[in-house]
């Protein structure tokens, strides 16, 4: 369970350990985690726990990992692709890679 993150010095441990690249990307995490629901996260983050067991056999899970990612690193599998340099926000920071891959996957 992640605790409620309302404070500017909660905001800036989140932006950190996401380990945001840019000072705009900084900035905008500080601000999504000031106006997080905290019941929705934490329920969210069970649910992405829990999808391998609900995926059926024939659904291919791809997964776009960054290589400075300190949160799904883990998750790695066959199927994924890792973004060099990629932080848990590279979605923002390297959207023309992620996606040139989606693309390529699509």
């Amino acid at each position: 369970m992640i605790p409620n993150a309302k404070s500017d010095l909660v905001a800036n441990l989140v932006a950190n350990f996401l380990n945001s690249g840019t000072s705009s990307s900084r900035s905008i995490i500080q601000e999504m985690v000031k106006s997080t629901d905290m019941i929705l996260m934490n329920w969210s983050i069970e649910k992405i726990y829990q999808q391998d067991h609900e995926l059926a056999p024939s659904i291919t899970k791809v997964n776009l990992i960054g290589t400075k990612d300190r949160i799904v690193k883990s998750w790695s599998n066959d199927t994924t692709h890792l973004i060099e340099g990629g932080s848990h926000f590279m979605v923002y920071e390297q959207a023309e890679t992620v996606s040139r891959i989606i693309r390529e996957l699509v």
